[in-house]
């Protein structure tokens, strides 16, 4: 059975940071579609678009649209969903016994 957290399936030592980096990364990139700033993922004035919007380049684009999300760190990724217009919520849940895997990730369009 899958705990939703393919990297925790497969034993991974830092399964958490990798999920929510990889969820995070997905997220810039579905909100640079939304936007109109990426339009196809070979065209490089679309990755301008988005690059100018990041205040990134865009080998970092590519690099996001490719799902290379270990090349950002959470705090990267953040500051892009805030300069997109995004607000990041984190909730905490307690519950009586440890949950594993420790950490799930939902969003909200």
């Amino acid at each position: 059975m899958s705990s939703g957290n393919i990297f925790y399936d497969i034993g991974l030592a830092d399964y958490t940071e990798i999920y929510v980096r990889s969820l995070l990364a997905s997220t810039v990139v579905k909100i640079l579609q939304k936007k109109g700033l990426l339009k196809s993922k070979k065209k490089a004035a679309s990755t301008k678009k988005a690059a100018a919007a990041l205040e990134a380049n865009q080998a970092q684009i590519s690099n996001l649209v490719g799902g290379r999300s270990r090349d950002f760190s959470l705090d990267q990724l953040i500051r892009y969903i805030h300069r997109l217009g995004g607000v990041l919520n984190v909730t905490v849940d307690v519950h009586d016994e440890p949950q594993e895997p420790p950490i799930h990730l939902t969003i909200e369009d």
